[in-house]
């Protein structure tokens, strides 16, 4: 079955009261990133999705979901042809998934709009590459197990208080072959990794979703705005207040 990019929509924003209703769904695949918190409801269960997040709806599957506190602020996508790989990784439809890059995804729906407006040559297949990358980002996509899904975990909670001693627990095996180990899985060490993740999510939460450096700073786990703003020198060169000027997701 082949994947068929349908429409697209990029830094859609909403009144308050705005919602998405249908309870029969559409005929095709939607797929959705929220640049503000917003809440989906799956039975009679409200799931917050935080800022960043992606969600993806079957065909037929009821859409129900609102700003969460704000206006509902979301990029869109309408596809089909999704099934098979959706099954294949084992993607939850109807509600939120985490992924590591928010920013990454967010390029991704740039483009998918960019390649709508040009219809370059080969813009089918340009479409139908982007919207498999999207699938493949969302965190937890698929059955996973060691460290995947572990690091699947801690990407799903960043703000959580993390330590080396707690993830070899939960990878039951020594802190150095944890090292080992996650050097060779993920390219770096289990330390790096997390920095790097909480401080690519804050710069998102910034330059994208508008929050101020101290909200966002605590939405990744770190309550010391001076502390964070050391570590983001350190780890990337420039404070934190140049992702102001930051364009995010440019394509």
């Amino acid at each position: 079955m082949a994947i068929l990019f349908h429409v697209a929509g990029y830094g859609f924003r909403h009144p308050r009261a705005f919602a998405i209703d249908r309870p029969r769904g559409l005929a095709e695949w939607v797929l959705l990133q929220f640049t503000h918190p917003a809440q989906i409801a799956d039975g009679a269960q409200r799931i917050l999705a935080e800022p960043g997040s992606v969600a993806v709806f079957a065909p037929g599957q009821r859409q129900l979901y609102r700003g969460h506190g704000v206006g509902l602020g979301n990029h869109w996508c309408h596809a089909g042809g999704l099934e098979p790989l959706v099954r294949d990784l084992g993607i939850n439809t109807g509600i939120p998934h985490t992924v590591v890059s928010p920013a990454a995804v967010d390029a991704i729906f740039r483009s998918l709009v960019e390649e709508e407006r040009c219809h370059r040559p080969g813009w089918e297949a340009e479409t139908a590459a982007l919207l498999v990358r999207l699938l493949r980002s969302l965190a937890g996509g698929g059955p996973q197990s060691g460290l995947p899904r572990l690091r699947g975990e801690v990407m799903a909670a960043l703000d959580q208080a993390w330590s080396i001693t707690e993830l070899a627990r939960r990878a039951d095996c020594s802190i150095p072959t944890l090292h080992r180990r996650w050097r060779q899985a993920f390219g770096r060490s289990p330390l790096d990794d997390l920095i790097a993740a909480r401080l690519e999510r804050a710069r998102w939460l910034v330059a994208v979703a508008g929050h101020r450096i101290s909200d966002a700073a605590r939405a990744v786990g770190y309550d010391d705005p001076r502390y964070f703003a050391r570590l983001c020198r350190r780890h990337t060169g420039s404070a934190p207040s140049a992702w102001l000027d930051d364009e995010v997701g440019t394509a």
